[in-house]
């Protein structure tokens, strides 16, 4: 399947499920950028896009611009017409993937790319960067990448043995190490993460495309992830069901800094 394809199945899973990046760590890497320009590569829904352009905000007030750049129509539409408690001036949206943005040169001050190198092509993602990047310009590639816990280890198991898509994907630390090969980077991380009841597990998870084209049986699979849950999950003062820590290190991997 063609990588800017398998993400149409999930769009309304990954509007509500999945977790933005926590303020400090965007707030970190916008402090490097030159200007208020911001191309974000693989931008899906817009749920990068729009934090970038919120907290930019904060250093650019309302010069701030994100180019939200996403080959997928249906993740392209959904980021433009978001819930309003999610709307954010400063973002548009445009056909293009990582190897061919079809912008023009020197362009930008700032290019990120959130929960996506993994699906880059490094060889040519890297030299269009470099295209569009101004004098000065910086960038990043962005990660919540799961923390370690009993459940998120147990969980880690769960998707090896459910899901062949899962072991077949380039990991994130495989990224990271073709870019630290590549280019001089610098690495940020901030905890981050979700508390999630079973359904708001099941939204998560299935968020996920190597769950929606890696699982060939929902039925037990949804039933082992409920006793996963099951198994995990605690009850805190003032909540109404139990939920589970999906933990995260935020990550930031930067260059040109």
């Amino acid at each position: 399947m063609d990588v800017r394809e398998r993400f149409s199945a999930g769009v309304d899973l990954y509007v509500t499920a999945r977790p933005t990046y926590p303020d400090d760590l965007i707030a970190q890497v916008i402090a490097r950028s030159p200007g208020p320009q911001i191309v974000d590569l693989g931008a899906g829904t817009g749920i990068s896009s729009r934090a970038f352009a919120r907290v930019g905000a904060r250093r650019f007030g309302g010069r701030v611009r994100v180019s939200a750049v996403e080959p997928n129509a249906s993740m392209r539409a959904a980021g433009e017409s978001p819930p309003s408690r999610e709307s954010v001036a400063g973002v548009d949206f445009r056909a293009g993937d990582a190897e061919g943005t079809g912008l023009p040169d020197s362009c930008a001050d700032l290019v990120v790319g959130c929960q996506a190198f993994h699906w880059f092509d490094l060889g040519r993602t890297l030299p269009e960067i470099d295209r569009i990047l101004g004098v000065g310009g910086v960038a990043a590639a962005l990660w919540n990448h799961r923390s370690t816990s009993p459940f998120l280890d147990a969980y880690e198991a769960f998707l090896l043995e459910w899901s062949a898509d899962y072991r077949a994907i380039r990991t994130v630390e495989a990224t990271i190490a073709d870019l630290r090969s590549m280019r001089q980077t610098d690495r940020i991380v901030f905890p981050s993460g979700q508390r999630l009841t079973m359904r708001g597990l099941h939204d998560r998870v299935w968020s996920a495309s190597y769950v929606q084209h890696g699982v060939s049986d929902r039925v037990p699979f949804d039933a082992a992830l409920d006793t996963l849950f099951q198994t995990y999950a605690d009850q805190r003062g003032g909540e109404a069901e139990p939920g589970v820590d999906f933990d995260y290190d935020s990550i930031a991997v930067m260059w040109g800094v």
